[in-house]
C-alpha cells in the first residue's frame, strides 16, 4: 500500500463514525440539525488538521455543502425511509475527501 491509499485509509478510520453520526442525522424522522452541523463543522476542522492545511476560513465547510446539500442527488441518500449506512457512508466518505483534496492541496 503506498502512501496516499495509507493516508486514504487513515482518514476514513478516524471520520466513519462521525459520517455514520452525520448521515443518521439527516434521515427522515431521526433529523437534528444541532448534531449535523456539529459533524459537519468536525469533518472539516480534522480534514484541515490532517492534510496540515488551514483553508481559508470557512471555505472547505463552503465547498462541502455541494455535497452535504443534495446527498440525495451525490450518493443517492433516500429523502424519505431507511437509508443503508453502510453503503452511503463509504460513498459519501469518497465524494468528502475528493472535496478536503480540491480544498487543502493547491498548487503554488
Amino acid at each position: 500500500m503506498d502512501y496516499k491509499k495509507a493516508f486514504k485509509r487513515a482518514c476514513w478510520i478516524n471520520t466513519e463514525h462521525m459520517i455514520h453520526r452525520y448521515l443518521i442525522c439527516c434521515t427522515d424522522g431521526r433529523e437534528d440539525g444541532c448534531e449535523r452541523a456539529q459533524n459537519h463543522r468536525w469533518l472539516c476542522e480534522f480534514f484541515e488538521k490532517a492534510f496540515d492545511k488551514e483553508a481559508e476560513i470557512g471555505e472547505l465547510h463552503e465547498k462541502s455543502q455541494a455535497l452535504t446539500g443534495y446527498m440525495d442527488e451525490k450518493i443517492g441518500f433516500p429523502l424519505k425511509g431507511w437509508p443503508d449506512y453502510d453503503t452511503l457512508a463509504p460513498k459519501f466518505f469518497e465524494k468528502f475527501y475528493k472535496i478536503a483534496e480540491q480544498v487543502l492541496i493547491k498548487e503554488k
